[in-house]
């Protein structure tokens, strides 16, 4: 591969963090060395004087004492000894590939004369220093904490780099042997209760590498506009921890990609925690109203209401729209808005459930949830923030629709079933268990065994299905059929882990400028 193979891939990693134009990449080509290293093999031998800064690009790599493990950094992470390059000295520790690896590197002179020629990579060395800092930092504050506290910090804030490492390396990041961290983990099963749906799912939630900067910035759009004008809403939004889903559903992408989608599910939670509060012979009335500035705003028209609160969400969604225009293709911004259109109805609808007594009111209700739902959104947004991935499936794109109907129910009925458990909306009279309850005139229980019932069929329909598309493909197709797989597992997971972690959880209200947290 090329340098300037190389130097385009370079640009739509950091694409994520800052965009910077291709021509001013061009320039950097002299001063940059790319190298690919095998898993094991030393970026970086100890001993020597840290002249040099590394990004990972792919792969991932660690920083190693006497061939121990003590930190360990992901693609789009910045690799270095901070204390040897601040005292100039010979570093104690070495570097190592910990995957097969595509690392660049520069000498640290030759940065601060770029940084002079070029400004513009001024804020984007910025933002990769503080964010390799703060890392940094986090593995010197596991350092100094007891095992026990250690592993399920760097669990809550780095799981998805424990199944890339060995048991022995992972074990070594803690100064434990395999044996220790074994028992631990057998300690910690017996205390926590299991959620059967990731029993079932068998997989492991993630979290988004820079899931603390797209905290930061969702939450601060949601505070320009203002979209949580009043104390009920900001206090149901704080129970919520609606961004702990966000960086849960897209536990990987491009961050631009994944806060956009983040900023889309956050502004229709805010609209719904808002109309909530209405009486509900009332609500279909304001719907209405929500329901006609949006459509406008879809049409690229503007819209002005006497109403603060609605000119908030309209202008919200019209910022939303015109980033949508810059990153999304016009097939993929017509499904955004047939989507918002879909979730307009639906909660319309929802508003006078009070009054739904029939089995033709349910039917209604089942057939408006076909068209949305919560996690047809999230899938739907998955396509957009790995686009390229699911470009690349080509012929197989239909096959993968239809797993990921499969994948829609199943959220659809863990969402259904677990909020019966939940803080908050547990009595909302829309919920399914309490329409199918109150209409069939059956117990709860038996809608829940029924709603379980079905998890189990469809899960093995879709376990077949992707049994089916995996014997179809081979090579680069069948890995690509792989990865856009594991993202979809990956959200099946990320409900009930929100559901079960969050939402199942008394926790005391807070200010809302703290809901990232």
């Amino acid at each position: 591969m090329n340098k300037l193979t190389n130097l385009k891939l370079l640009k739509n990693l950091l694409d994520g963090v800052l965009r910077v134009e291709w021509e001013h990449y061009l320039k950097l080509k002299e001063n940059l060395s790319f190298q690919h290293f095998k898993k094991r093999q030393l970026i970086r031998s100890a001993g020597i004087k840290e002249r040099y800064c590394y990004l990972v690009m792919k792969g991932m790599a660690g920083i190693t004492l006497k061939g121990k493990l003590e930190k360990v950094f992901p693609e789009g992470s910045l690799c270095m000894d901070r204390a040897s390059g601040a005292m100039e000295s010979p570093s104690i520790y070495a570097i190592e590939a910990m995957e097969d690896s595509l690392v660049v590197f520069w000498e640290k002179d030759w940065e601060k004369v770029i940084m002079e020629k070029v400004p513009v990579f001024k804020e984007m060395s910025k933002r990769l220093y503080r964010d390799f800092q703060d890392l940094d930092r986090f593995y010197e504050h596991l350092q100094m904490l007891e095992y026990g506290s250690a592993i399920p910090l760097f669990r809550e804030n780095c799981g998805q780099l424990e199944e890339r490492l060995s048991r022995k390396r992972f074990a070594e990041l803690f100064g434990k042997s395999t044996k220790t961290i074994l028992r631990f983990d057998l300690k910690m099963s017996g205390r926590t209760s299991k959620v059967p749906f990731l029993e079932k799912l068998g997989v492991t939630p993630l979290s988004h590498p820079a899931k603390v900067r797209i905290r930061r910035k969702v939450t601060s759009w949601v505070n320009y506009y203002p979209l949580l004008a009043d104390t009920e809403t900001a206090g149901q939004m704080q129970l919520m921890n609606l961004p702990f889903l966000i960086v849960h559903v897209f536990s990987m992408g491009k961050e631009d990609r994944v806060e956009w989608a983040g900023k889309l599910m956050a502004l229709l939670t805010a609209v719904d925690l808002f109309m909530y509060q209405f009486y509900y012979g009332e609500g279909p009335m304001y719907w209405e109203k929500i329901k006609n500035g949006f459509e406008r705003i879809l049409l690229g028209k503007r819209n002005h209401e006497h109403v603060p609160r609605l000119n908030a969400y309209f202008s919200a969604l019209g910022d939303l729209m015109e980033e949508a225009r810059t990153m999304l293709s016009k097939e993929e911004e017509l499904m955004i808005c047939l989507l918002i259109k879909s979730y307009l109805e639906e909660r319309q609808w929802k508003a006078g459930s009070q009054t739904a007594t029939s089995s033709t009111d349910l039917f209604r209700l089942k057939s408006l949830r076909t068209q949305f739902s919560e996690g047809r959104l999230t899938l739907a947004c998955l396509k957009i923030v790995h686009k390229e991935l699911w470009a690349s499936l080509g012929p197989h794109q239909k096959g993968m629709d239809q797993l990921l109907e499969n994948a829609i129910c199943l959220i659809s009925i863990s969402n259904e079933m677990m909020v019966e458990n939940a803080v908050v909306f547990k009595h909302l009279p829309h919920n399914l268990v309490a329409l199918e309850s109150r209409i069939n005139e059956i117990s709860r229980k038996e809608v829940l065994e029924r709603l379980w019932q079905s998890y189990g069929e469809i899960h093995a329909e879709m376990v077949h299905q992707k049994k089916v598309l995996m014997d179809q493909s081979h090579g680069t197709a069948k890995k690509q059929l792989m990865d856009f797989m594991r993202l979809v597992e990956l959200q099946l997971a990320a409900w009930p882990e929100w559901y079960s972690k969050v939402l199942s959880r008394k926790v005391e209200t807070k200010n809302y400028r703290s809901y990232g947290n």
